[in-house]
């Protein structure tokens, strides 16, 4: 979606709490996708978000260190802990 508007990106970080492994989480996607995501992808495979401010598996914490205020930076927040998912939304909106 985001190449069809002329989106690159050039970076993609996962947390994904539960261990996977890389084949069980491109299960499904089609082979040009894996191969044009895959090399820009950085994979936090059995590592869980963590909402404190200073732990560096808080996606706010990477954001304010990587994303400077002209990048085009996207952030989607799906991990299913209401208490964690209330405090990034928090220092989102403080940010």
């Amino acid at each position: 979606e985001y190449a069809s508007r002329g989106i690159v990106f050039d970076e993609i970080v996962v947390w994904e709490a539960g261990p996977q492994g890389l084949e069980s989480y491109w299960h499904g996607v089609p082979p040009e996708i894996r191969a044009a995501v895959e090399p820009i992808l950085k994979f936090n495979d059995g590592v869980k978000v963590q909402a404190a401010r200073n732990s560096p598996d808080n996606p706010m914490r990477f954001i304010e260190a990587n994303c400077a205020m002209d990048d085009f930076c996207v952030f989607k927040l799906d991990i299913d802990q209401p208490s964690v998912e209330g405090a990034l939304v928090q220092q989102l909106i403080e940010s």
